[in-house]
């Protein structure tokens, strides 16, 4: 199968979770092909990491995964 993949970087903002708001870095993904197309997104803080990922899968489902206060 081929893919084709697109990724964008976003301009800093700050996103509000469940630890505080952080300064996050966002980056934005598209997977291309014969099947159809999924899209990511992906929220960078330079302390804790990916604090989330949103993926969008070809059937139309959504995954969020997001850092949680332990």
């Amino acid at each position: 199968m081929h893919l084709t993949h697109n990724y964008r970087k976003g301009k800093p903002l700050n996103y509000e979770s469940d630890i505080g708001v952080l300064e996050c870095i966002p980056v934005y993904a598209a997977s291309t092909s014969y099947v159809g197309t999924t899209k990511s997104e992906f929220w960078f803080n330079e302390t804790y990491g990916f604090v989330k990922m949103k993926f969008e899968t070809i059937e139309g489902t959504t995954i969020t995964v997001e850092l949680n206060k332990p």
